[in-house]
Formats: structure tokens, C-alpha cells, sequence
């Protein structure tokens, strides 16, 4: 999986003196977060226009979504935050009852097994938690606690 910024290109100059600094502009991405003053020195470059202003254009990404481009000229900060995409770890089903009110079963460990990669997805029924179903002609819940 993919996470943060990815700089897909990055640009520097004015006209036709335009320089790639992708390699550079990536150096300076720090815990999420892209901050670079535009100078020639920031991207270790010699100028290329001497007394002219010039433009950073970043196109970038987002943990792998969609391009999004930026810009800065000369002597300004370009920032971009994008934290790195968050995946649950750990989750653990701490009690689980599924039935009606004065009829409610522990399935705890039925729902425990559903986890995956994080997460928990199904479709709440008697055989999703493993039980019979104690009254067909009620309606049941599913009551859950997780962390």
C-alpha cells in the first residue's frame, strides 16, 4: 500500500528554461508533509533564468489517489499535507451479543473470526454469528463493543 505524497513531476523555471526537480522536490517530504522555500539552492540547481522569476509546478498524489498540481514562485513556501493513509491494526472484538432483549447470546468469538486486514465486514444473521435462530418471528440486533 502506498502512503503520503508520491511527487509524480516536478518543475522549476520560467519559458523555456525549465528544469526537472522531482528527485529534490521529493527529498524535502518529511512525515506527511512537503514544505520547500522556492530557491534554486532548495532543489541544489543552478538557476535557470538568472533575474527572472520563476515557478515550481508539483503534480502530485495522495495515497495513490487522483493527480493535484501546485504551484510557488520564487521566495515562497510550497506546502503540501498529506499524512499517510491510516489502516486499522489490531481491531479486537471485546464482547458481542446478538438476540433481543431478554434473549441475547454471546458471539464474541463468531465476530472475532470476520476480522480481516483490520476490518470487519458481514451481514448480521443466526449463521453469520453461528447461532440457531431462537424466535424467527422476532427481530434480532446484533450489540457490540470493539476497540
Amino acid at each position: 500500500m502506498a502512503t503520503g505524497i508520491k511527487i509524480l513531476k516536478a518543475s522549476y523555471g520560467t519559458g523555456s528554461s525549465v528544469i526537472d526537480v522531482t528527485a529534490s522536490v521529493t527529498s524535502h517530504i518529511r512525515d506527511g508533509e512537503l514544505s520547500v522555500v522556492v530557491t534554486p539552492d532548495a532543489f541544489g540547481v543552478v538557476d535557470p533564468a538568472p533575474g527572472q522569476l520563476k515557478t515550481l509546478t508539483v503534480d502530485y498524489s495522495v495515497n495513490n489517489g487522483s493527480k493535484n498540481t501546485e504551484t510557488a514562485k520564487d521566495n515562497e513556501i510550497l506546502t503540501i499535507n498529506a499524512p499517510p493513509e491510516q489502516v486499522a491494526s489490531g481491531l479486537q472484538v471485546t464482547k458481542a451479543e446478538y438476540g433481543y432483549p431478554g434473549n441475547l447470546q454471546d458471539v464474541t468469538d463468531a465476530l472475532q473470526n470476520y476480522i480481516s486486514n483490520g476490518s470487519i465486514s458481514l451481514k448480521v444473521s443466526p449463521a453469520t454469528v453461528g447461532l440457531p435462530d431462537p424466535n424467527p418471528n422476532k427481530r434480532k440486533q446484533l450489540y457490540r463493543d470493539w476497540e
